[in-house]
């Protein structure tokens, strides 16, 4: 086995620190997504955030980062 989700946060830190900049079109509250804004965010990246439905629980990472301070 070459690795598993135990490995997700891992990858998905490189994933942002490879990236000049992070956009989020939807993150649930436990996501990939929202892990990988969160690691831009440590890294001093600029993230975005297109916002969603308030009321759809698909979108309240994304809520959060905008709360939390992303574009």
């Amino acid at each position: 086995r070459s690795g598993g989700p135990e490995l997700f946060p891992i990858r998905n830190g490189v994933t942002a620190g490879l990236a000049d900049a992070v956009v989020v079109i939807e993150a649930p509250t436990k996501s990939g997504s929202l892990s990988t804004a969160l690691a831009a965010v440590e890294q001093g990246k600029e993230v975005f955030v297109v916002p969603g439905p308030i009321y759809n629980s698909g979108f309240s990472g994304s809520h959060f980062l905008i709360r939390d301070g992303a574009t």
